[in-house]
């Protein structure tokens, strides 16, 4: 299992923010980027633990310079307390997927098969179905969404965004 950044596209960038944890901050955290036309491949925001603040990651790509003014102009934001931007290659980056599967016992033990040393488990099953639990980066996530939906039923599937920090010692 890759152990670095998700990838090594010198387009791709991740922004981790800290901001205040208020109605309307994701909208405008978010026209900073439509502004400059700029898609969000990713968004996942999580509360701390007095839920005064959240800790938001944002993947997106494009050019570096528009990049850093995005970075720039998000530290303005008066709810943002700090916007660190960095090359995807320099964060360690993980996904979540539930995938729910129409497979009945007989066929559950392809799933280990097709899965091999990737990182899942069982959360839940029924007759007909099993669901799936599934962390890796965007593409080992893609890969498993190709794999199953190619051999067996894929029922349902639902993703998190990416959640990253910043590889070795340094502080995201």
């Amino acid at each position: 299992m890759e152990t670095t950044g998700q990838n090594s596209d010198s387009n791709a960038f991740s922004v981790t923010l800290y901001v205040s944890n208020q109605p309307g901050v994701l909208n405008r955290l978010a026209l900073v980027f439509s502004r400059r036309g700029w898609n969000i491949d990713s968004l996942s925001v999580s509360p701390d633990r007095q839920g005064r603040f959240s800790r938001c990651s944002i993947a997106a790509r494009g050019d570096s310079t528009t990049f850093t003014t995005i970075v720039a102009q998000l530290n303005k934001l008066v709810d943002v307390l700090y916007a660190h931007g960095h090359q995807i290659d320099t964060v360690v980056s993980r996904e979540l997927a539930l995938m729910k599967l129409g497979c009945p016992p007989p066929e559950r033990g392809q799933i280990a098969e097709l899965l091999g040393d990737r990182l899942f488990r069982e959360i839940d099953s029924c007759e007909k179905t099993v669901t799936l639990e599934v962390v890796g980066t965007r593409d080992e996530i893609n890969e498993v969404y190709d794999l199953l939906s190619g051999d067996l039923e894929l029922l349902e599937i639902v993703r998190t965004g990416g959640i990253s920090l910043v590889l070795g010692d340094g502080y995201t």
